[in-house]
């Protein structure tokens, strides 16, 4: 009994083996004929960058859960045209097309036992351009772009660029806007030609990101753009002013300033503040550590006089202070020598 034990072991063995190998071969088929279009439905397309825009080199890659394409022929067609076709090859670059052109993107995978499976996916360039500025104050004859303060407003405005498949340049009204800020969808301003957003920074302040994404057409066209803003600190710089030519915006006051005349008018001129001007501001200035009283929340002008005609030095200090926002506050001083 042992014996014939021992042989109905290895007979068995035998047979395993023998299974095993029929089933390794026969797999591949049953996987091709058991998922069948499912495997062209369940390939994953992946675009970089997401949202290709005109005359853009872009990168597809094809991947799949469900087969190896690691082994598998694959070609890739644009617009009906063969452009590559190699063993394994799951990625393909390529360059689009004019706005108002399409391009038809299809890759065809075909596996060692002649099953062929296809997938198509069209791209319609688009493109939005973002403009921005912050609505913070600069002086007359001020040449360069105002920056962003803490706590300050930003202004931006998205200009679509989109050309559908008749050649007609779509407009505002037709196109669905998305803004986001710092990540997040801000639903309320967006919508169909809400091309104009507004957003005030935060506190704690920190850099703040603008993004937006156009559609149109049923989402046929699709672009998006961002930018980022770094807050910075708010300003103020003192400068001469004439009774008849007014602020010497040309001449900023450095220290030590030598008095000329018995008299002599400073203006404080605040940069980069959230207002419209500079009488809205506080102002608290001092002279040899003495507050000078000034009108509702202190002048931005304050005169200085030598009326003893005696020579020696003073110490002015400013702080300008936005009352509304209160991280939006500067400092600035200077030491005035008068007399010979």
């Amino acid at each position: 009994m042992l014996h014939v034990t021992l042989r109905m072991k290895t007979t068995l063995k035998k047979t395993l083996v023998i299974l095993f190998f029929a089933i390794s071969f026969i797999l591949p088929g049953v996987a091709h004929a058991q998922f069948g279009s499912n495997i062209s439905e369940n390939l994953s397309v992946t675009l970089n960058p997401p949202r290709p825009g005109p005359n853009e080199l872009t990168t597809i890659r094809v991947e799949s859960y469900l087969v190896n394409l690691n082994t598998a022929e694959i070609a890739w067609f644009v617009n009906g045209t063969l452009q590559k076709k190699a063993r394994g090859d799951k990625s393909f670059a390529f360059t689009t097309g004019n706005l108002g052109s399409r391009s038809e993107i299809t890759v065809v995978i075909t596996f060692d036992d002649g099953a062929t499976y296809p997938k198509t996916l069209t791209i319609y360039p688009a493109d939005v351009t973002l403009l921005w500025e912050t609505e913070s104050y600069t002086p007359p004859f001020y040449k360069g772009k105002s920056y962003f303060p803490h706590q300050g407003v930003v202004r931006a405005v998205a200009i679509p660029n989109i050309i559908n498949s008749s050649g007609r340049r779509l407009s505002v009204n037709e196109v669905v806007f998305t803004w986001k800020k710092d990540g997040r969808v801000l639903g309320d301003k967006s919508g169909l030609g809400k091309d104009t957003f507004i957003a005030e920074g935060g506190t704690p302040s920190r850099t703040v990101t603008i993004a937006v994404e156009v559609t149109a057409e049923d989402n046929q066209y699709v672009a998006e753009s961002s930018f980022s803003v770094s807050p910075v600190r708010s300003e103020v710089v003192l400068y001469e002013k004439s009774p008849l030519y007014g602020i010497f915006y040309n001449n900023a006051l450095n220290s030590p300033y030598q008095m000329k005349d018995q008299e002599v008018e400073v203006a404080a001129v605040p940069f980069f503040f959230t207002t419209t001007g500079r009488d809205s501001l506080q102002y608290a200035w001092n002279i040899n550590g003495s507050a000078i009283l000034g009108g509702q929340g202190g002048s931005p002008d304050i005169t200085l006089r030598n009326d003893r005609s005696v020579s020696g030095s003073s110490f002015i200090s400013l702080r300008v202070t936005n009352t509304e926002r209160m991280f939006q506050f500067s400092d600035n001083n200077i030491v005035v020598s008068f007399g010979e």
